[in-house]
């Protein structure tokens, strides 16, 4: 028989999985989900972080994932919102969870690097080589929000390479507008230059031409007066 999940409040999650069936307490997240070391899941589907299960029922082991546990939370999967700073979440995506982003109020988690498998299928055999968390998690404060350091919890790859990707290339785009702008400036102030010397070299010819003019009419001898 296999382990039982369970949510915070001791209430079993029939949908989810033991992360490692081989181990005594482990993380549980969904089939579909990538297994973080720090207890935590990834879903591809809603391509963000959600604490899920346990299957410790009193949910006092370090390999549960002791963050979002207050009484709105306690019973359900909750999907964590990503803040301003990098590494830094609320718990929910609804406006309180954006009201703790903008308080700043945090907490740490553990390394949260994914494990080499999915949490395997319900009746299957237990496969991959899924680590436990050696890190403690500490509980999640009244707010609902958690936060990493440099040496704390980090966005799946998955997540991160998204948002890199999309800030690179909004980066990329942003650089070719400029430096479009920036030779179509440069262009225009060149050809001003250019017509304005033109018409200047104009203007000298046409006063050297009048100056030789003069020259000539006054190195002609004088006509003789008429009788």
């Amino acid at each position: 028989m296999g382990q039982t999940c369970y949510y915070p409040n001791g209430k079993e999650a029939a949908s989810l999985q033991p992360c490692n069936a081989t181990s005594p307490i482990a993380n549980c997240c969904k089939d579909s989900d990538i297994c973080l070391k720090n207890g935590l899941c990834f879903s591809p589907g809603l391509n963000s972080v959600v604490r899920r299960g346990c299957t410790d029922q009193t949910w006092n082991s370090t390999s549960c994932a002791n963050v979002c546990l207050t009484t709105e939370f306690h019973s359900i999967d909750i999907v964590l919102t990503p803040c301003g700073e990098y590494g830094s979440f609320c718990c929910g995506q609804d406006k309180d969870a954006r009201a703790c982003c903008d308080s700043n109020s945090t907490e740490q988690v553990g390394t949260g690097e994914p494990n080499t498998s999915s949490p395997p299928p319900a009746a299957s055999t237990p496969s991959g080589t899924n680590t436990i968390p050696t890190t403690t998690a500490t509980a999640c404060p009244d707010n609902g929000s958690l936060h990493a350091n440099s040496n704390a919890w980090k966005p799946a790859p998955i997540a991160v390479t998204a948002v890199l990707g999309s800030a690179l290339l909004a980066g990329m785009v942003f650089f070719w507008w400029k430096n479009r702008e920036w030779e179509t400036n440069t262009r225009m102030w060149q050809e001003r230059v250019r017509d304005s010397d033109d018409r200047r070299r104009v203007g000298e010819d046409d006063i050297k031409a009048l100056q030789n003019e003069i020259k000539t009419l006054q190195a002609r001898p004088p006509s003789p007066p008429m009788e």
